[in-house]
């Protein structure tokens, strides 16, 4: 909303009296890129603007810094102490109560990244003890809130591409299992940039108490 309205008012500036004047934008030089392998095939184009001065000028301004800000190094710690009323997804065998064995996930950029626990095999009551922390480094870019992160587009690219994501943290619930597949049983994401309150107990750490404290950001 404040870029749409800044630009709003760039674009009606000379109406703005007293100090409204009329912009004169750049003017901008536009270059096509060429390749040896394929001649004469366009492969993007490159653009710029040329600021031109008299070698008899009194004084000339510096040259405009146009390089791409740097994102800074962080670093997220997330402590998981219990899980709570988890699904108990398995029947025992030989009593037939439902158990789970539970391992939470978390990552930043994706699953490819993600940290998991230690299990906590048959849990009766849906209940989850670790006691375990993930540390998340990241390269984070402030201007535009978002995560960077280099990566190959495939196995047989030779450059990586920088890619930027959204700031959200993502921790999963899982049921291991040592025959098949482990079992997907939930999962809660929250926006870095408009993280809520820690509670004060446990007892006041739910979904709740988390809605409340992002509308108090807001």
């Amino acid at each position: 909303m404040e870029e749409n309205l800044a630009l709003e008012v760039l674009k009606h500036w000379s109406e703005v009296k007293p100090a409204g004047c009329a912009l004169v934008p750049e003017h901008v030089e536009t270059r096509s890129l060429y390749s040896p392998e394929k001649p004469g095939v366009e492969q993007g184009k490159l653009q710029m603007w040329i600021d031109m001065f008299p070698l008899d000028a009194p004084s000339v301004p510096k040259p405009v810094d146009i390089s791409p800000r740097k994102p800074i190094a962080y670093e997220l710690r997330v402590t998981i102490w219990n899980a709570d009323e988890v699904i108990l997804e398995e029947d025992d065998f030989f009593t037939g109560e439902k158990s789970s064995d539970i391992y939470i996930k978390g990552f930043l950029t994706g699953p490819s990244e993600s940290q998991s626990t230690d299990v906590h095999y048959r849990s009766l009551t849906g209940e989850g003890n670790f006691n375990w922390r993930f540390i998340l480094p990241f390269d984070y870019l402030l201007a535009e809130q978002k995560i960077v992160m280099k990566k190959k587009e495939s196995i047989f690219s030779w450059d990586e591409t920088e890619v930027k994501l959204p700031a959200k943290l993502t921790l999963q619930v899982w049921d291991a299992d040592h025959i098949s597949a482990d079992d997907f049983l939930g999962s809660f994401s929250e926006e870095l940039t408009r993280f809520p309150r820690g509670a004060k107990s446990m007892e006041r750490c739910d979904l709740d108490n988390a809605r409340y404290a992002n509308s108090e950001s807001i």
